[in-house]
Order: C-alpha cells, then structure tokens, then sequence
C-alpha cells in the first residue's frame, strides 16, 4: 500500500527537481524515499516508479525547455545519486542477497507459465473498470455485489467520465505523457492478452530474467494505469461540472463522490473484505501445544509438522484456508510445507517428505534438519496432504527414538531422540573435536573448538549461503560447501583450542 501513496510524490519530486534544479525537492526526493523505503519491499516496484519517470524523461528531453540538454543530464545523474545514496542501506544488501538462497535460480519458462495463468483474469474490460474477474468473478466473496447492474453502472461512469477527461485536455502540456503513461499501464497490465502481450512478455523474460518480477503484472503494474487515469477522472468531472450552475455542480460532485467512493467500494465501508476461512482465530490448543515445545526445547530445536504440505496452502478443519501459517503458531523454527521453488531447504523438505511417506531412512533427515519435535495436525483436511495420518502414527510406533508425548486436542505431539544430540553445529571426522558455541546475533556465532587435531568439517546447519563466512584470527577459511543438501559446511585444518567466528558477511565491514 506505500505504492499507492509514494507513486505521485516520487514523481512530482522528480519532475520539480528536473524542470527547475532547486535543492528543495532533491531534498524532498530524499525524505521521501526514506520514509517510503517500505514501498521497495517488493522488487516489483522498481519497474513501477521508473518507468513512469523514464516515460516522462523522453518526453521532456523533446520539448523546449528554458535550458540545454547538458543541464537536463546533469540533473538527471545528481537526482540518481542522491537517490542510489539515500536507499543504499536497503540497495546493497539487497543485490548481494538476491539469488542466494536457490541452488539453481527458477527457469524462465517457470516464470512465464504463472504469467500466462494468472493473465486470464485481467483482459483489457476489466483492466478498463479497474476490475479483475480473479477478484471480482463468480468463485469471488465480492461477485454477489459487483455483478449487480447498478453498480456495474457505477463502474462504466467512472470509466466514462475519465475518458471525457482524456478528451477534452488534449491541450494540456501534460497530455502526451499522461497518454502514454495510461498506454503503458494497461498494457503491461493486460500480461498475455491480446494485443501482442505473448510476444513482448516471451522475450523481455527470457532478454531481461529480472523482469519476472512482473509475472503478475495487474497487481504490480496495474498502479501505473491507475495514476493517469485518475486525472483523467479528475479532469473529466471537472469539465461536466462547468456545463452546470453551482448547486447543481455540488449536486453532481457530491453524487459522483458518493457513487466512486461510497457505494462502489461499500465492501471496504462495511468490512466485508476478506471470507470467513481467511480471518480467523486459531484454536487455543495451538497456544498450549506452543507454550509446552517451547518450555522444553532449546532455541535452535525445529518442529516438524504433519502432514507437510506439498505447496504453500492449507485448509483446516476450523475453518481457515489459505496460505501455510504454522511460523506464526509456533515459536520453534517449523518445517510444514514446499514452494516448488530451487530454495535448497526446499529440496530437503521435498527429501523429508519421500522419506516419511516410505516410512525408511527418515530418521538420518531428521537429525539433519536439527528436528526434535513431531507434532501431527488432525485438524488438517484431507485433500491437502496425499499420505494418511493413520500412516505416520503406525511409523513412529516402531520407531524406538520416536517417544509420544501427549495430545493438546488435534494435534499430537512427538519427540525425536536421536543416538547422538541434536546440535546446531556438529564436528564431523576421525577424533573429532568437542564443540561448544554462543550467538552473539542473528548473524553471527562464536564456535569455541577444544582438543582439535585437524582435518575436521565443521557442519552449520543453518540453510546454506555463500555469504557465511567462517574465520580464525581474522583469517577466512576458504572451503566452504554444501552438507546435507541444505547446510553449511567448512574444512578446518587447524590444531589444538580457538574459536571459529561464523558471520553472515552483507556488508564489507561485517
């Protein structure tokens, strides 16, 4: 939602900084990036914001202008500056994250695929009532009210008056570009409809794989449509206004208002914007069940919870359906679900997943994955997971390092005692040293090594990223590689008792 707001500021910013050089809005550019920084949050709005402005750079460079090309690119490169300088804090480690946590980055043909599922509920009609039929179709909580004539009616005057706008200010300085921002919005908008959506979103993939950001384009780009065609609205009301006298004008602006405003968004008024799976309060036995893990579990113990989702959504017995939100009920780290995505502990979710439904070998994951808790969720429904409750309850009754520990109401609770403890950091190689460590913050550890004879990997079980960086004195060492298929791991050569300092190294001074 800062989208919406920021879009008109940053580029009234912008286009005041450009026409007239003055300190006074770089300096509003810079406050107001700061303030909106939120709106970066998703990748998406880049394309958003600067297109827009590019839009609006062509068109300035071709008109006359009270100074040369020269000062044009001279403002142009200083409001970048300051603008790269001002979001750097959030830039940098963005772009040095960005990728990291895939083992192979997801194939344009992927990307592609959801863009053309997703384009069929935003053909050009409905991009032109500021509809979708995803949310607004016969399968919609807002169908009932939306598909009513009257109200239908409502959305083809908005439409009508906006367009009265675009007509009649074809005189405007800023038309063109207002033109050709609506253009730009709607047919990024549009995805894969006609006309030529297939072809140009096929190859600006596959020529510019960042821009797969866009592959649901209504919801990321739909902003860029709606900034003209506001004005437009506002331009058009404004003409019909001037054909009447003044309490007719009041009349008609304030049934115009009510209409857009009012009855048109009346779900927002009364509430009623979201089904009744999607908001609801979860049952207090995952309070209990919470609070019990909790008290008897060390911090870096994870949970497993059954049956794991193959995918990001669930449905519950309760009531809610919707995405898999088992984070938010348990403070323990919780494994529950897969993205179908090349995250590399999605591929052990996956592995996990094999291992427990054949009922072999998942002990060894277990203890990989550092999880010491099993709880069994009854109060999933059936459809959403492919492998019997009934089944893991007969698998963990032959299990002897699988101990029950009781029930909180629908969900069954089990604990994982493996031959050996479960550690965040394991020493692994003939006489191994004893390890013992302390987390200094989320991204940095201090593993204290005791009676070390060297030629030992040091396992991290924390999903692998080339950014942690493991160092002694200061010093890097320089194998680090991929365990388990998810971890981290280091070759360590030196003797003797030091401590290992492990650091998620984003910034050059970490």
């Amino acid at each position: 939602m800062f989208a919406w707001a920021y879009l008109p500021i940053f580029l009234f910013a912008w286009i005041k900084w450009l026409k007239e050089g003055r300190v006074l809005w770089l300096l509003l550019l810079m406050a107001s990036s700061f303030i909106f920084s939120n709106t970066f949050g998703m990748p998406a709005n880049i394309f958003t914001f600067f297109v827009p402005l590019s839009i609006f750079l062509i068109a300035f460079t071709f008109v006359r202008r009270p100074f040369g090309v020269k000062t044009l690119v001279f403002r142009i490169f200083w409001g970048l500056i300051v603008w790269l300088i001002t979001n750097s804090w959030w830039i940098y480690p963005y772009f040095q994250l960005a990728g990291y946590s895939f083992s192979e980055l997801p194939d344009m043909s992927v990307s592609f695929s959801s863009f053309k599922g997703v384009s069929q509920y935003f053909p050009t009609q409905e991009i032109l009532l500021l509809k979708q039929s995803f949310l607004f179709g016969k399968e919609s909580l807002w169908f009932d009210w939306y598909s009513r004539g009257w109200v239908m009616g409502i959305s083809i005057l908005v439409f009508i008056i906006a367009v009265t706008g675009w007509l009649v200010s074809r005189k405007e300085k800023s038309w063109i570009f207002l033109t050709v921002l609506a253009i730009a919005g709607w047919f990024v908008s549009k995805g894969a409809n006609s006309p030529l959506g297939d072809t140009f979103f096929e190859w600006l993939f596959s020529t510019f794989p960042f821009a797969a950001v866009l592959r649901n384009p209504y919801e990321k780009f739909g902003l860029v449509w709606l900034l003209p065609y506001s004005v437009f609205f506002a331009l058009g009301l404004k003409y019909i206004n001037s054909h009447f006298k003044l309490r007719l004008k009041e009349a008609l602006t304030a049934g115009v208002f009510i209409s857009a405003c009012g009855i048109l968004v009346w779900p927002m008024w009364t509430g009623k914007l979201f089904r009744a799976s999607t908001k609801i309060e979860a049952p207090k036995y995952y309070e209990l069940a919470n609070n019990f893990i909790t008290s008897n579990s060390k911090p870096q113990d994870r949970i497993l919870l059954l049956p794991i989702q193959l995918g990001d959504g669930i449905s519950y017995k309760w009531g809610y359906s919707g995405i898999e939100s088992s984070e938010f009920l348990f403070n323990r780290t919780t494994v529950s679900k897969t993205f179908n995505l090349s995250f590399y502990h999605d591929r052990k979710f996956k592995e996990l997943y094999t291992s427990l439904k054949n009922g072999v070998n998942y002990g060894e994951i277990l203890s990989q994955m550092n999880i010491r808790y099993i709880v069994i969720r009854h109060d999933v429904q059936d459809a959403y997971n492919g492998v019997s409750i009934d089944n893991y309850k007969k698998i963990f009754e032959n299990n002897s390092k699988i101990k029950f520990l009781g029930n909180f109401s629908e969900l069954a609770i089990y604990e994982f005692i493996p031959d050996e403890g479960l550690e965040i950091f394991l020493a692994v190689g003939d006489d191994a040293p004893s390890l013992d460590y302390e987390k200094l913050d989320y991204n940095h550890y201090l593993v204290m090594v005791k009676g070390s004879k060297g030629n030992f990997n040091l396992i991290f079980k924390k999903i692998f990223n080339d950014l942690w960086e493991a160092r002694i004195g200061g010093e890097k060492i320089d194998e680090h590689f991929l365990v388990y298929d998810y971890a981290n791991g280091w070759r360590v050569d030196k003797e003797g008792d030091y401590t290992i300092d492990i650091v998620f190294k984003v910034w050059p001074w970490d």
